[in-house]
């Protein structure tokens, strides 16, 4: 594991794992930025696709890397009201599209050789919007041809919580001209 130090004071993480290299955001969205594999003759393919031009100041709004969807996977309604939610206790509260996560702060709970965890740490206002008392984490382990992600929620309280936890991957696809990306599959 690397650690790449940008000049905005950010700094990323990559993992050469074979023929594979990962590249990752921890602190901001526990977010895997990119995926690329060397081939044979040298050349790179790009597995998951990060944009050249992403603008690190606004994390939610970069189309790219795998963004963690939490507390919510897409939009959320409270009745016709888009952007909002009812909880158990009947209450009405904002959220923003795929929740708070992808662009959230987390910390880093563990790092090897081979991935890292990390812990979502929401602010004053991602309680408001989903004031329940838990830990989400978001756990990569990296492999030569492949990669697991694990996404978990625990409650340290007895109140039940409503949730659903997502990620997006933006593969580049397709890989081989005359495919589409039906022709594709995940395990």
């Amino acid at each position: 594991m690397e650690r790449i130090q940008q000049g905005t004071g950010i700094e990323l993480m990559r993992w050469k794992r074979g023929a594979s290299t990962f590249v990752a955001w921890p602190t901001c969205g526990a977010r895997l930025m990119s995926w690329s594999l060397e081939l044979a003759d040298g050349s790179d393919r790009e597995v998951i696709h990060w944009p050249e031009n992403a603008d690190l100041r606004a994390p939610a709004k970069i189309r790219g890397g795998n963004p963690i969807l939490f507390p919510f996977v897409a939009r959320t309604f409270a009745g016709t009201k888009e952007g909002f939610w009812k909880g158990p206790d009947k209450v009405v509260r904002p959220m923003p599209r795929h929740g708070f996560a992808r662009d959230g702060v987390f910390e880093i709970e563990t790092v090897s050789q081979t991935g890292f965890c990390a812990k979502l740490s929401p602010s004053a206002s991602q309680r408001e919007c989903y004031p329940f008392d838990y830990a989400f984490r978001v756990e990569y382990r990296f492999e030569e041809l492949s990669t697991e992600i694990i996404l978990s929620l625990e409650n340290q309280d007895v109140t039940r919580i409503p949730w659903c936890a997502g990620h997006h991957c933006y593969f580049t696809l397709p890989w081989h001209s005359g495919l589409k990306r039906k022709h594709y599959q995940i395990n």
